[in-house]
């Protein structure tokens, strides 16, 4: 009797520890990094040069906003949360909230919401699942094809996002990262044909000339299919599917002897759509093409021990083209433009031990 009362306490005390164990892994501090940015856009309407010069002429494209360009602010919070799951890896779970804020029109201003969890497999070896959400991001005031007249509609649409990540190491500092990626980005009432479903495959190459100078290049390859086609409006008739790639190429690099700058860097990219448009008069073989450049440049410094300034530069062109003879001549004049932005962003390490 006494024998199968100490077996009965045994079980119990390791249900305890256990129980006791799972707790202590799971109640760990949450990391909390706020951060606030101030910045520029030279032309935060993607307006192309020839809107601009006949903005005078035609007020409505702007709504109510004075000037092409506008000032931005950004309010930002990242939480991280790394429950002890394995003694040998390290598990993350991140929230990221943010909502910008255009001073010149408050209809830009959005907000956007992302969740990643991340899982430590061994040296550059991580996969990573990711959603992202974003409520609603306007683009522009646009005519509405299918109604008569010159009347500008409000366009803008939400997205959700959702991908998978797996890198792993090669030799010495270089790994790889092959990731895909599903997008579903669906508009408003007026502007429902340009509903799309997007997937996108990349593949991402990491390494370093030496431990504080570090490069990369990565290619991605997409299609984006244009759900509301042929749907029985009249602005459905155009199929507006599309073919996406794209390459960037990143460097980046930590100053020795420099306290204050922790590291700064330069990133180019290029990324190219090709829509086969099919012709409304049936007997044109009607296209257009999109060529988008990227430049940008940033530096990190350290003001405090918990406080650090990002500051960014980025020049963002688009060039387009489209069959001469075909329906869609004036892309050129609507889809260019070209653009400034700079963004001064400080951000602060907070740790909260909100379980103890």
């Amino acid at each position: 009797m006494n024998f199968k009362i100490l077996i009965q306490l045994f079980i119990v005390c390791v249900s305890i520890l256990s129980a006791q164990s799972i707790k202590n892994r799971l109640l760990v501090p949450l990391y909390v990094y706020p951060s606030v940015s101030f910045g520029y856009d030279s032309n935060y309407l993607k307006l192309s040069s020839g809107e601009m010069d006949n903005a005078g002429l035609n007020l409505s494209i702007l709504g109510d906003s004075q000037t092409f360009d506008s000032d931005i602010s950004r309010i930002k919070m990242k939480f991280l949360y790394s429950p002890v799951l394995s003694d040998r890896y390290e598990t993350n779970i991140n929230v990221i909230l943010s909502h910008l804020i255009f001073g010149q029109l408050k209809e830009k201003s959005y907000s956007h919401y992302s969740m990643i969890f991340e899982q430590h497999l061994g040296p550059y070896n991580w996969i990573k699942i990711g959603y992202k959400y974003l409520p609603k991001y306007f683009i522009r005031y646009y005519g509405d094809r299918d109604f008569i007249g010159e009347n500008r509609y409000s366009c803008n649409f939400s997205s959700e996002e959702i991908y998978i990540s797996y890198s792993f190491p090669i030799t010495g500092l270089s790994w790889i990262r092959l990731k895909t990626s599903g997008r579903n980005e669906f508009y408003n009432s007026h502007f429902t044909e340009f509903d799309q479903q997007k997937l996108t495959g990349q593949i991402e190459f990491y390494s370093g000339f030496s431990k504080r100078t570090k490069y990369s290049v990565s290619l991605s390859h997409g299609r984006s299919r244009n759900t509301n086609y042929n749907s029985g409006l009249i602005s459905t008739v155009v199929d507006r599917s599309y073919i996406l790639d794209k390459m960037t190429l990143g460097l980046t690099h930590r100053p020795h002897g420099v306290p204050l700058m922790q590291k700064f860097g330069v990133s180019l990219s290029a990324e190219q759509r090709l829509y086969d448009l099919g012709s409304e008069v049936g007997h044109l073989d009607d296209w257009k093409f999109y060529l988008e450049s990227n430049v940008s440049i940033w530096s990190q410094i350290q003001v405090h021990d918990d406080i650090s300034l990002k500051i960014s530069y980025q020049y963002r062109n688009r060039d387009a083209d489209s069959n001469s003879l075909g329906e869609y001549y004036w892309v050129e004049e609507v889809k260019d433009f070209s653009k400034h932005v700079v963004w001064f962003d400080f951000s602060y390490d907070l740790v909260l031990d909100l379980f103890y």
